[in-house]
């Protein structure tokens, strides 16, 4: 017994990866996944929740390639789908770049991320890592329908002192009014010897 889940379930859960890299410069991934996970039938008037077959598929293809020694570029597109009881509930989209900026012998590097997403339904959502200060993680979920866009500055002071700053800011499309969300992390690391 779980969350959304009153009496004993049964699944599976599929995933399958290509991976394609001719050169160290560039690769090419596409990733697979279908599940099937049983949950409550809401829709049931009973008191007895019934259990129904809610089946999730994920698409998600992606490339990265070196422009050169400084610049290097990614994409990815991924999409989502949600079936209830083999009726199509929903998809979820998303649409991402990103951009690294990481010259050679220079004490200071960038990196920056913009993605829009339409995931109108909670169970369509997408979650994606992005990249933050030193020793911290961030795996957001895209949900809703709008935009998402994120930097990471980083500059090492001296030998053992480095400062990162990363700025990130979300841009809900909610009819007839449209909302946002930002945050900023600030880190200052300093290693003693």
């Amino acid at each position: 017994l779980k969350y959304r889940v009153d009496q004993p379930s049964r699944g599976y859960d599929f995933f399958h990866q290509l991976e394609y890299s001719p050169t160290k410069k560039f690769a090419i991934q596409l990733r697979y996944r279908n599940k099937l996970k049983q949950l409550n039938d809401e829709s049931a008037n009973s008191g007895i929740n019934n259990l129904s077959d809610n089946v999730f598929s994920t698409t998600r293809f992606s490339a990265r390639f070196k422009i050169d020694n400084v610049w290097e570029y990614s994409f990815r597109v991924e999409l989502t789908s949600e079936y209830k009881s083999n009726k199509h509930i929903g998809n979820g989209t998303l649409i991402a770049q990103d951009i690294f900026f990481h010259p050679m012998g220079k004490s200071y590097s960038v990196n920056c991320r913009y993605a829009v997403f339409n995931c109108p339904q909670f169970d369509t959502r997408i979650y994606q890592y992005e990249n933050d200060v030193q020793g911290a993680f961030s795996i957001p979920f895209y949900y809703g329908t709008g935009s998402r866009f994120y930097t990471n500055f980083n500059y090492k002071i001296s030998r053992g002192l480095t400062f990162s700053v990363r700025y990130a800011i979300s841009w809900f499309n909610a009819n007839p009014t449209s909302s946002e969300n930002s945050e900023i992390k600030l880190q200052l690391k300093a290693i003693l010897r």
